[in-house]
């Protein structure tokens, strides 16, 4: 395997193809990328974007990237981890968080959180008015008691004064964060490695809509750091080489790790 550092030259021709990650990024960077590739029939890279500005990228591939008309910056090395168990690696990934439900995936975030706000409409007793996030958080700041903000704050930990849609949000968000923590532990436990749910930091939730074609193409994603323990080496490894989750045509699911 081969991990290359690749970021846009100062090029003609590198200049347009900022503008059109501009324009339209995921999809774009993966057309992008695919011109290292050329002699290649099916992707059989990963990539996530290493900046801000959307136009250098960490590329992990089975074969050696070709520039292609002095539009990149290159530089690669061969990546051929060996790895035990019980070794201790720091990681980072970029994943796009699913779950089945109803023979469908769905967003992890948004099904958590409609889910809780239903729950918590149900202790009301109050009927839900349609599924939409944006109007159950309207009907649940209507209806909800001072017991209820009492619970909300009790598991924040919170004892100052705060608005109620501010404190909803909060809430929202930590109950959430401990919904993908016990996601992405359970995730990893089946691709052979462990982490200790407190050694992880999940930040950066984005929802993304791209245009391919005619037709809209929509995911969202979150960044995972932290630590992990290699439990079974081929199939962590495997995992490494594979990538992790869905989009991965979009920069999800490369794993970069580092011996701690």
């Amino acid at each position: 395997m081969f991990l290359s550092q690749v970021k846009l030259s100062d090029s003609a021709s590198a200049r347009e193809e900022r503008r059109k990650l501009a324009v339209n990024g995921c999809y774009a960077s993966h057309q992008l990328l695919w011109k290292l590739f050329t002699g290649e029939q099916k992707r059989a890279f990963l990539y996530c974007t290493s900046n801000d500005a959307l136009d250098q990228f960490l590329v992990l591939s089975a074969t050696e990237p070709q520039n292609y008309e002095g539009v990149f910056a290159i530089q690669t090395k061969r990546f051929n981890p060996i790895l035990h168990a019980g070794q201790k690696l720091g990681y980072q990934i970029t994943i796009n968080p699913t779950v089945c439900k109803s023979n469908r995936r769905h967003d992890v975030v948004m099904n958590t959180q409609q889910s809780l706000l239903l729950s918590e409409l149900t202790k009301l007793g109050v009927n839900p008015k349609g599924d939409k996030k944006s109007r159950l958080k309207n009907q649940l700041l209507d209806f909800a008691d001072d017991g209820m903000v009492a619970n909300w704050k009790a598991e924040l930990q919170l004892s100052e004064q705060i608005a109620r849609s501010e404190l909803l949000e909060m809430w929202l968000r930590f109950k959430t964060d401990l919904v993908l923590r016990e996601w992405w532990a359970a995730r990893l436990s089946k691709l052979g490695a462990k982490t200790e749910l407190v050694e992880c930091d999940i930040y950066a939730y984005q929802q993304h809509q791209v245009a391919k074609g005619k037709n809209q193409i929509r995911f969202s994603t979150v960044d995972i750091s932290g630590q992990l323990e290699v439990t079974d080496p081929e199939k962590f490894t495997e995992a490494l080489f594979k990538g992790i989750g869905r989009s991965k045509a979009f920069g999800c699911g490369l794993l970069l790790v580092k011996p701690l």
